[in-house]
């Protein structure tokens, strides 16, 4: 994937100014990868401000989409 996916957390925080999660939160894995099959999937994205216009995103895959 080339672009990120206007849907992420992350997109909002850089695009629309959103605050910070203080916790994970799950969206579709095909937001983040594209892999066959990937919209079967969900994963656990957590974003976090860094200094400048950085976004540091935490990304916790499920045990099935990894196997």
């Amino acid at each position: 994937m080339d672009t990120l996916d206007r849907g992420t957390f992350a997109a909002d925080m850089l695009f629309r100014d959103a605050g910070e999660e203080n916790f994970p939160r799950k969206m579709p894995a095909d937001a983040w990868f594209g892999f066959k099959g990937g919209d079967r999937f969900e994963v656990e994205e957590q974003s976090i401000r860094l200094p400048g216009e950085e976004i540091l995103t935490v990304l916790r895959l499920p045990d099935e989409a990894v196997a």
